[in-house]
């Protein structure tokens, strides 16, 4: 019997053209070449892709990048952020999350705390 393939979702900022994205998108397609199932999050929205992927992987772009005016209005965009990642990764439900760069790596952590 075939054990099911691993179900992996990336995380990063966008697939803009950049040294981490470069890898994410790489790995990710050969990932997906083996039959695993791969997703990919971004906080970017529909227009900064810059590398192709494989027609398995899942995209979701979560369009969170944007700018707060006030401390009060960070922390209620933060929130509201932390809700939409939580909630992509859930409707993903991936075994792990791999995240890339350091302030997408503690708004991971932040969204999926418990």
């Amino acid at each position: 019997m075939m054990a099911q393939a691993p179900r992996i979702l990336f995380a990063i900022s966008s697939l803009s053209a950049g040294g981490a994205e470069r890898v994410v998108s790489e790995i990710a397609n050969a990932w997906a070449e083996k039959g695993w199932q791969v997703g990919i999050l971004t906080f970017s929205g529909w227009s900064a892709d810059h590398y192709s992927l494989h027609s398995a992987i899942s995209r979701i772009k979560l369009d969170l990048l944007w700018d707060s005016r006030s401390l009060w209005r960070s922390l209620m965009d933060n929130w509201q952020r932390s809700r939409a990642i939580r909630q992509a990764v859930r409707e993903f439900n991936p075994e792990v999350v791999i995240s890339f760069i350091d302030q997408t790596n503690v708004r991971i952590l932040v969204a999926l705390v418990g």
